[in-house]
């Protein structure tokens, strides 16, 4: 994921993050939470994707 199109997504669930806890089981895996999303989210985000890639 481009780097700037990740902190966009994570600064919209920072915002939204209570609005999103409503309907974040609809698409939650199995056992996970928003906040573990949310972490994952943030540590793909901190990646050095060039190097990756």
């Amino acid at each position: 994921m481009d780097f700037e199109a990740d902190a966009v997504l994570l600064k919209y669930f920072s915002d939204k993050l209570n609005e999103i806890e409503g309907w974040f089981n609809v698409i939650a895996p199995e056992g996970k939470t928003i906040t573990e999303l949310k972490s994952e989210l943030t540590e793909l985000r901190f990646k050095n994707w060039k190097e990756i890639l």
